[in-house]
């Protein structure tokens, strides 16, 4: 790289368009920059299914993901957009969105509660812990309706 670090842009020009990406599909070529926007949303757009597909473990998937039937780490075909489609269209309607706001304000008030006694208190935070927690309750709720913390 010589003496002086250079930035991003410098740095690449002189070995071409940018990095290749690869999803362990099909390789691309992409740069994802700021000021190339654009081209990313086309690279994004032309390789949607090369992105979309998740790696298979197969007991995994078999035991616990319904042999990969559920949205999340379905194969990438009509199945996942038909599934997908219901997710955005149920799930992330606005109107459904809207109904969760309480929920979301409840429990983004005990994970800034259980920070703030934690600071209080000159505690270590695990953020990743209280994160996971979070995103845990809001999902049980979601589905639910209800939080698993309330059967205790």
């Amino acid at each position: 790289m010589g003496s002086l670090p250079r930035t991003s842009p410098s740095a690449a020009s002189p070995h071409g368009t940018g990095p290749t990406c690869s999803s362990g599909l099909a390789p691309c070529r992409c740069s994802l920059r700021r000021r190339r926007v654009p081209a990313a949303e086309a690279i994004l757009r032309t390789h949607d299914h090369v992105f979309a597909s998740r790696p298979r473990t197969v007991l995994l998937a078999n035991i616990v993901f319904y042999r990969s039937r559920d949205v999340r780490f379905a194969p990438y075909g009509d199945h996942w957009r038909q599934a997908r489609k219901l997710v955005t269209t149920h799930l992330l309607s606005a109107k459904k969105v809207r109904s969760l706001r309480l929920a979301r304000e409840e429990e983004v008030s005990l994970v800034m509660t259980k920070i703030s006694k934690a600071a209080t208190a000159s505690a270590v935070v695990d953020i990743g812990q209280i994160l996971r927690s979070f995103t845990n309750d809001m999902i049980c709720r979601t589905v639910s309706g209800k939080c698993p913390r309330d059967d205790r």
